[in-house]
């Protein structure tokens, strides 16, 4: 699952074809299903459905203008690294749209919550009038975007959870067409969340709105392509730097790097290069500082995959570092993190004391272990 074709196709079914055709792409019986209902939506918009009306068309005929069935978009799920995020932006890349967005829903959700801040404030000092603030919002968004592509939705906190509904109900009565991407289906989406109750319209509405698509294939396409660069990379060169920036690219399709607070309960740790549910971390920033079990558990619980730049060949004057590093890889594995790692020394020759000894057998074991291809393929989603 390489870049996206250079070359401008009339519609993402004749994009995937090429693709397929020059070895880029493998057959994916399951993946050729999604792409032919992704391009029937481009017909769909290129046909004069909803995203291809004016503005004040949308606004005054509400639904009128949807596809079949009152349909306006896509909904599609499935487990990390199936090709979602791949599928959404060919179809982005070749959807035949004028006014058109792409976002990740985390940053659309910074942006709508800041958005919403600045029309409070200018209700308050009287430079701004409207009543209804999310609705005049939608249509500043419907007004710009006919076609708006979500990626990985993901409902963390409540604050996004009690705006959603009332936010696409809008979106939707203007006529915009939406795709989003999600690794779980719309009755799991902020499963067990404060007040949860609240949220079930806004699931009721993707369900009524959107087509609900399931990608199930058993490939897991960027576990492969980060597997093939490998997964241990020594000594500690620019090359294996290199090599690193690559599997994360992998393992993220690409997307740049972002910081994050992560929390679990009154716990929570400051994550300054991350990208959906890939992690880079130093050795410096996970076992030179006071870290225990409990911390590596919440990366385990937010991450499923975790780079490990840095790490130095480990003695016994590294007491503390070593025993905060052993903790960290005994939670990874029984976890099920996958784990690439740049260091001083190859694994076998990682530990170069005596105190530890006999602990670091099984860490080196584990080290092993989840330098495999099975290891990285295992518990899938």
């Amino acid at each position: 699952m390489s870049g996206l074709p250079a070359k401008t196709h009339r519609d993402m079914d004749a994009a995937y074809a090429a693709l397929l055709a020059d070895g880029t792409l493998h057959p994916d019986a399951v993946q050729q299903e999604i792409v032919e209902k992704l391009t029937a939506l481009q017909k769909q918009l290129a046909g004069g459905g909803a995203a291809e009306t004016s503005f004040f068309d949308r606004l005054f005929s509400g639904f009128k203008k949807s596809g079949e069935n009152g349909r306006q978009g896509i909904y599609l799920y499935g487990g990390v690294g199936r090709g979602k995020t791949f599928l959404m932006d060919l179809f982005f890349k070749t959807a035949q749209v004028k006014d058109k967005t792409r976002l990740h829903f985390h940053d659309f959700m910074l942006k709508t919550h800041d958005a919403l801040h600045d029309r409070r404030r200018g209700r308050k000092t009287m430079h701004y009038h409207k009543t209804d603030i999310l609705a005049d919002y939608a249509a500043e968004l419907a007004e710009n975007s006919r076609l708006i592509c979500f990626d990985e939705l993901y409902i963390r906190d409540i604050a996004d959870a009690m705006i959603l509904g009332r936010l696409f109900t809008a979106l939707f009565a203007q006529g915009v067409t939406v795709v989003f991407t999600s690794n779980f289906p719309p009755d799991d989406l902020y499963k067990d969340g404060l007040q949860r109750g609240l949220f079930l319209p806004f699931i009721a509405l993707l369900k009524e709105r959107l087509e609900i698509l399931h990608l199930s294939s058993e490939r897991d396409y960027r576990l492969n392509r980060a597997f093939k660069e490998g997964t241990w990379f020594a000594p500690l060169s620019p090359a294996a730097q290199e090599k690193m920036h690559t599997v994360f690219a992998a393992l993220t399709d690409g997307k740049p790097k972002e910081k994050r607070v992560i929390k679990i309960k009154s716990r929570e740790m400051a994550v300054n290069d991350c990208a959906g549910r890939v992690a880079w971390f130093t050795f410096a920033e996970l076992c030179e500082q006071p870290r225990g079990a409990a911390d590596y558990l919440m990366l385990a619980q937010h991450f499923d995959a975790v780079l490990l730049a840095d790490v130095p060949q480990l003695t016994d004057k590294k007491r503390n570092e070593t025993r905060r590093f052993m903790t960290l890889i005994d939670t990874l594995y029984e976890k099920g993190v996958r784990l690439a790692v740049s260091a001083e020394t190859g694994i076998d020759g990682l530990y170069n004391g005596t105190e530890n000894a006999f602990e670091f057998q099984r860490t080196q074991s584990r080290l092993i272990e989840m330098q495999s291809e099975s290891y990285w393929q295992e518990n899938v989603d």
